[in-house]
């Protein structure tokens, strides 16, 4: 790849940031007559102070993959040929708004629905189209992630421990997570608190980047996940290793 000459005449630095994650890191975006020609890591944004892991730096490779959809495309000839033409997104909005209009004055609003994958954010704007249009038929990403992981740890734990209280915890553990390679602003978080004496455990077949930072690493054999698990369940019970105390009392849901 040729050399980028950032100073050049015409090139322009805008601050962005980084959606390939919930960190949503702060990146600097070089840009020429509307083209990206280079992006870095923002070292004057709070959460990353310039770092960018492995999917921030190759955010290029993905903005002009070639597989990547950036045009309307509309289908010609049968459906399942894989034949397409671009068309202008005004003609798009156009012919999709009409055939939408078409199926719920035939059909009803209910016969249209939706499915979308996360925008690192809550997918206001299209619950709000269908709101308005009239179909209770639409979900995202947060039901196949979000909402059950809130239900099982409420179900397991009486409250959903979303926010931990890591500076009150004296360890940690990492379970095939690796903050060192796809989430630093995390992996920076965990740092500081082993240098204020918090002990990190990680557990991973691979001697990871994150593994390598750790107190204690557990490289498992792949599938043995469970019996580890259930090893720790049984010793943290039969030797009554738990806060019995604050269990029964509630106390336990304030702390981490």
């Amino acid at each position: 790849m040729a050399e980028i000459d950032i100073h050049a005449p015409g090139v322009e630095v805008r601050k962005s940031c980084c959606y390939f994650c919930h960190q949503n890191c702060g990146v600097l975006a070089y840009v020429k007559d509307g083209e990206v020609l280079k992006i870095e890591g923002d070292p004057n944004h709070p959460v990353n102070q310039g770092g960018l892991c492995c999917r921030g730096n190759i955010a290029l490779k993905h903005l002009d993959h070639p597989a990547r959809i950036n045009h309307a495309l509309k289908r010609v000839g049968a459906k399942g040929e894989d034949r397409w033409e671009q068309i202008p997104w005004d003609q798009a909005i156009r012919e999709i708004a009409d055939k939408l209009n078409r199926i719920k004055a035939e059909s009803g609003a209910e016969a249209v629905a939706t499915a979308g994958g996360t925008l690192r954010t809550e997918d206001w704007s299209r619950r709000r189209f269908m709101n308005i249009f009239g179909s209770p038929n639409s979900f995202h990403n947060a039901l196949l992630c979000w909402i059950p992981t809130f239900m099982v740890e409420t179900a397991v734990s009486g409250w959903s421990p979303f926010e931990t209280d890591l500076g009150e915890s004296r360890c940690v553990i990492l379970w095939g997570f690796n903050p060192g390679a796809s989430g630093m602003p995390g992996m920076k978080g965990y740092t500081e608190l082993q240098r204020a004496g918090l002990k990190l455990i990680v557990i991973d077949p691979r001697h990871s980047e994150t593994a390598s930072k750790a107190d204690l690493w557990l490289p498992l054999r792949p599938g043995s996940d469970t019996a580890l698990s259930l090893a720790m369940l049984h010793t943290i019970i039969f030797e009554g290793l738990y806060d019995d105390a604050s269990y029964r009392t509630g106390a336990w849901a304030s702390t981490s």
